[in-house]
């Protein structure tokens, strides 16, 4: 599943558009997910909330970061 956010960090946790559709599809989703952002979108830490999940893969202009979980 390919996520969309505004930004990402290192653990894949994003700042998204607000209304948390898609963290509470991916408690569902067993598959694959992946964020897609520019290089300069890609921060070493975002704040997130206990409810807030993070991608599996970012993938930026630059690099792909696997995610630990």
């Amino acid at each position: 599943m390919i996520v969309p956010g505004m930004h990402f960090d290192m653990k894949g946790y994003r700042i998204g558009y607000g209304k948390g559709y898609y963290d509470r599809y991916m408690v569902r989703f067993a598959g694959i997910s992946a964020g897609i952002c520019y290089s300069s979108e890609l921060k070493p830490f975002l704040y997130h909330g206990k409810y807030d999940r993070h991608v599996d893969i970012v993938v930026t202009d630059k690099r792909i970061k696997t995610c630990n979980k």
